[in-house]
């Protein structure tokens, strides 16, 4: 994992946020521009292992989780066609310098994006900016494979590949400052 971000992964291990002796094999930088188009709401892909941390830095971002169920139908529009009240997005104010970490129901039953639009808090607006989000993952395979030679060394054994793109990309996402 790069240097940098040694000490915020640390801090969320000893705070018990990620587990003890778990590796991450990727580390995702995405630039956002002021304008950007914001993040689709998704679940990241079964490929990757159950804890997912994100750290964000510059502008303050609100991240909206919605139930992943709720993909498969319309809204208000339920599977036997009666209407059905909107789904209301949880809101996680992603501040500068904060993190948070998806891992079970967070991780696989809920959807997770950002609006393009200007971005608002508790009916006030944010400042807009530059944002930068790190995304650290695992994959499956790879953790299975290191277990298997007995590696689980984040600092020594595993492999990381740092991916930097423009403007790509809960109810248990939790945040904490990383000063």
């Amino acid at each position: 994992v790069p240097s940098a971000s040694a000490a915020a992964l640390r801090r969320l291990r000893i705070s018990g946020y990620v587990p003890q002796g778990y590796c991450f094999d990727q580390a995702i930088v995405n630039c956002y521009p002021e304008d950007s188009q914001g993040i689709a709401p998704h679940v990241d892909r079964a490929t990757f292992d159950d804890v997912i941390v994100g750290l964000s830095l510059g502008a303050a971002a609100i991240m909206e989780f919605t139930p992943a169920a709720s993909t498969s139908r319309r809204a208000g529009a339920s599977p036997a066609g009666e209407e059905e009240a909107e789904v209301v997005p949880l809101e996680l104010l992603l501040e500068h310098r904060s993190a948070y970490v998806l891992s079970g129901e967070a991780r696989w039953r809920w959807r997770h994006g950002i609006r393009p639009s200007v971005q608002r808090y508790r009916g006030e607006a944010l400042p807009a900016g530059h944002r930068i989000s790190v995304t650290f993952r695992r994959l499956r395979w790879r953790h299975a494979a290191a277990s298997a030679a007995g590696q689980a060394n984040e600092e020594e054994d595993m492999e990381t590949r740092t991916v930097v793109s423009e403007g790509q990309a809960a109810a248990e996402g939790r945040k904490i400052s990383i000063d």
